[in-house]
């Protein structure tokens, strides 16, 4: 099982993040491509029928939310063994899935957006949570 070494996760609580540009394997970086290039051929759905908040943009800049169920590769990526042999240092317990997404920003689209907390977004009290972000590319 891949974890995180005692450096890395020392960097993680002195510093609020942590780097490890290669924890994923060419296969888990393919796949997780493989599966954002399948939903980005679905139509845009901005709002999750009015159940997400105005930040999608359209093919310009796409979150593609909550479909590990729909491919059995990224449920076993996003819960499997070393995702939570991963976090167990950083979080002090097992972890859950808040949330999965993929976002997606088109080429020189102007679709950035600065520096924030996910949980001020989350519009219900909730546990504190770790992000995993893994760029594709």
């Amino acid at each position: 099982m891949r974890t995180a070494d005692d450096q890395i996760v020392d960097h993680y609580f002195e510093q609020g993040f942590a780097i490890l540009p290669e924890w994923l394997t060419t296969e888990e970086t393919s796949m997780l491509a493989d599966v954002c290039d399948t939903l980005l051929s679905e139509p845009p759905d901005d709002s999750m029928g009015g159940q997400a908040h105005d930040i999608g943009r359209g093919h310009d800049r796409r979150f593609l939310r909550h479909r590990h169920q729909d491919f059995p590769d990224l449920a076993s990526f996003v819960l499997g063994p070393d995702m939570k042999a991963f976090l167990v240092p950083f979080i002090g317990r097992t972890p859950h899935l808040f949330n999965e997404q993929f976002v997606v920003k088109g080429p020189k689209t102007g679709s950035a957006f600065g520096w924030h907390q996910d949980g001020g977004y989350v519009g219900f009290e909730h546990t504190p949570y770790i992000s995993v972000w893994i760029a594709i590319d």
